[in-house]
């Protein structure tokens, strides 16, 4: 029988009800630890200046059912770009036009712009900040005007320049929907292999150039910070939406590689070239543009000399990039998309890069993670998708990603896989990856090991790099060293303050880990997928928050993966005993009887089960109750586990299974049999010995996924 219902086990739902304060919670620093911990060290970048992110009232631009609000707004930037690329200066040169439209409420008397360049300056804050020497210095992108178009005249304006920031002052202010266009001329010289984000540097046969964040782009101006100019620290990336035209004039013997759609091929490609990139259009089988054989011989360009100028258009974007070099060979290939769409596969790589198990399957790994990330979560937006060989690598722009000119086998596979699937986080969910990366890099990571098993029934999985799961074992194993680290950040830490250490394990792989326990253990893809495709396809080109996945309201409303963060977040509260940080007086309520059913990957529900204890056993936070006034902690009797399951302590997975119901519009659980819990008074302060965690990995890629070990 069930417990009176003001002392049952609370339900899931109570666990969601108070998630905007634990966001809240997890970012506020910690508490200074004793003296000598004080001492070690002078800079915490987790501790310094840090951010106070209090949840947002629910109001008409983000509302609390976490959807987009009847008055929910963005601005929009829309730029024209003519840049010129000289390989002997290493130099790119530019005139960037922008069209800045002002759909906030607010009249805006400056606007700011990101010089990302600047971080290769000498003394900048991004180098200072990484500890590091840097390989090599430029001077940044240099302005050589800054001028506004307003009414056919040309207004001369002096910008003010700060590190990686530029504020532009406007003589009059832009009013609320209001519209400008500001024009900038511009030029930098180009990082050599040492650039990290984008590069110049040589393949076997020619120079190779991965060129991005090279115009001046618009910060983000929106409903929570107002204008968010935020120092480029190495990290990424928060940018608005617009429309790109842009011009990239360069030596005639180079090939470029560009986001979004060439809108000039018979001017830059040659006649056959053309015809096979038209059969590519037609074809699921890999289409060679460019042989590798073909590669600086004569019908290889329209002509040798000179210059030629390549223009390409990307709509509905936040950013553009592209690649370039005289040492391209190009394949392509049909994706075939939801409603009968179709788009091209691409791929560039110079000649060193060709085989079979080489960048010969590089279009077709690109292919198929387009087809199946659109058929499975949301439709790709752009009409090409390509990968380049090249010098920057492991690095993704809208409709591009730079990987590496050796990469083979299953690591091109994986890391073409993960590049691509940015696309949807944050390229199409635009994600603040200058804060949140946890979202666009866990969110991704989570859809890659689905990738992973799908391509060519298996042949690369399951997903095993150093995103997800590196040492090869079984994911659940893998991530208990993280979660007792003591000194590992909370993910929901902003981005520039996990170190490199860290920046895998929490980052990518315990977010990921945290989605996927999420969808196949907790509430089932049944339920998860249509959740997580209705959040993608509401915030398509649009701004969301972390609290958009954690309403103050608590309630579901079938939008499941709100409940990741409290199953991630929880265990970063604070691990001391004595309770909330808030209220040190709260006792802590463990939830008894919600284990899951095995879905897939072998016995996955116990490992899910094994990881909760080891929560338990470690932090005494999993599934803890936030609300002050609880008074008791609920857990399950033996009796009752015994009656659920025989002579066993434990209850059978199929016996314990709580099944998901919704109920006045919020998720509760409503237990398959019925449990029986005893209520425990629980002295502040107190905690059970913490037991050593193990951590046995699997010895055998066949050995279920997710299984753990028990603690016991």
């Amino acid at each position: 029988m069930l417990a009176p219902r003001h002392k049952r086990c609370l339900p899931l739902k109570h666990l969601a009800y108070p998630l905007a304060g634990a966001l809240a919670l997890a970012a506020l620093p910690c508490p200074a630890r004793d003296r000598a911990d004080a001492l070690r060290s002078r800079y915490d970048p987790a501790t310094a200046f840090a951010p106070l992110a209090l949840p947002s009232a629910a109001n008409t631009v983000r509302g609390a059912n976490g959807l987009p609000g009847p008055g929910y707004w963005q601005n929009r930037s829309d730029y024209q770009i003519h840049a010129t690329l000289d390989p002997a200066a290493k130099r790119v040169s530019g005139t960037a036009t922008i069209t800045y439209t002002n759909n906030s409420p607010d009249r805006l008397d400056a606007l700011w712009l990101q010089l990302d360049q600047n971080l290769y300056r000498p003394g900048s804050r991004g180098a200072t900040a990484s500890g590091r020497v840097p390989g090599g210095t430029t001077d940044g992108m240099v302005i050589e005007a800054v001028e506004l178009l307003s009414g056919g005249k040309t207004i001369a304006v002096t910008p003010l320049i700060s590190d990686t920031r530029m504020q532009v002052p406007l003589p009059a202010a832009l009013p609320p929907h209001g519209k400008l266009s500001l024009r900038i001329r511009y030029h930098f010289t180009i990082p050599g292999e040492w650039g990290g984000r984008m590069a110049w540097g040589k393949a076997r046969d020619a120079e190779v150039y991965n060129i991005a964040q090279w115009y001046p782009r618009m910060a983000v101006y929106d409903d929570l910070r107002g204008w968010d100019p935020l120092p480029y620290l190495a990290q990424e990336f928060h940018l608005d939406y617009g429309d790109f035209d842009y011009w990239v004039t360069l030596p005639a013997s180079m090939i470029v590689a560009g986001s979004g759609e060439l809108q000039n091929p018979q001017h830059v490609l040659t006649a056959p070239q053309r015809a096979r990139l038209a059969k590519a259009r037609t074809s699921d089988a890999t289409v060679e543009v460019i042989a590798p054989g073909e590669i600086g011989t004569l019908p290889y360009r329209p002509r040798q000399d000179g210059t030629l100028a390549w223009h390409f258009r990307m709509e509905n974007s936040r950013d553009v990039a592209f690649a370039a070099s005289s040492a391209f060979a190009w394949d392509a290939a049909r994706m075939n998309l939801p409603g009968g769409k179709t788009g091209l596969a691409m791929s560039v790589y110079p000649a060193e890069s060709q085989g079979r198990d080489k960048w010969g399957r590089s279009t077709e790994y690109l292919k198929h993670a387009v087809e199946e990330f659109s058929r499975r979560w949301y439709p790709y937006p752009w009409p090409n998708a390509v990968n380049v060989a090249g010098i920057a690598t492991g690095m993704e722009y809208p409709g591009i990603v730079f990987d590496g000119i050796e990469d083979s086998g299953k690591e091109l596979f994986w890391i073409t896989a993960h590049e691509i699937g940015h696309s949807w986080f944050p390229m199409i969910v635009g994600f603040d990856e200058r804060r949140d990366a946890w979202m666009d890099e866990g969110f991704n990571t989570f859809i890659d090991v689905y990738e992973s098993d799908a391509f060519n029934h298996g042949e690369y999985g399951p997903k095993r790099d150093s995103e997800y799961a590196e040492g090869g074992g079984n994911p659940v194993d893998e991530v208990l060293p993280g979660l007792a680290d003591p000194n590992a950040p909370p993910i929901l830490s902003r981005a520039d303050t996990v170190t490199e250490k860290y920046r895998h394990a929490v980052t990518y792989f315990k977010s990921a880990l945290g989605l996927t326990l999420l969808r196949e253990q907790i509430l089932g893809p049944e339920r998860f997928d249509p959740a997580f495709r209705r959040f993608i396809a509401a915030w398509a080109f649009k701004q969301p928050k972390p609290r958009r996945l954690l309403p103050r309201d608590g309630r579901c409303q079938r939008r499941g993966p709100q409940l990741v963060v409290a199953r991630l977040v929880c265990p970063q509260l604070d691990a001391r005993p004595g309770g909330h940080p808030d209220h040190p007086g709260t006792r802590r309520c463990r939830l008894a009887g919600d284990g899951g059913e095995p879905r897939s990957n072998g016995d996955a529900g116990h490992a899910a089960r094994q990881l909760r204890r080891r929560f338990q056993a470690r932090h005494r936070l999993a599934g803890r109750n936030l609300d002050p006034h609880n008074q008791h902690r609920c857990v399950r009797t033996r009796a009752a586990a015994s009656r659920a399951g025989g002579n066993r302590s434990r209850p059978r997975p199929e016996q314990q299974r709580g099944a998901i119901a919704e109920r006045d519009g919020a998720a509760s659980v409503r237990p398959s049999r019925p449990l029986s819990c005893r209520l425990e008074p629980q002295a502040p302060g107190s905690a059970p010995p913490v037991p050593a965690v193990r951590s046995d990995r699997a010895r055998s890629s066949s050995a279920p996924r997710y299984r753990a070990t028990d603690p016991r």
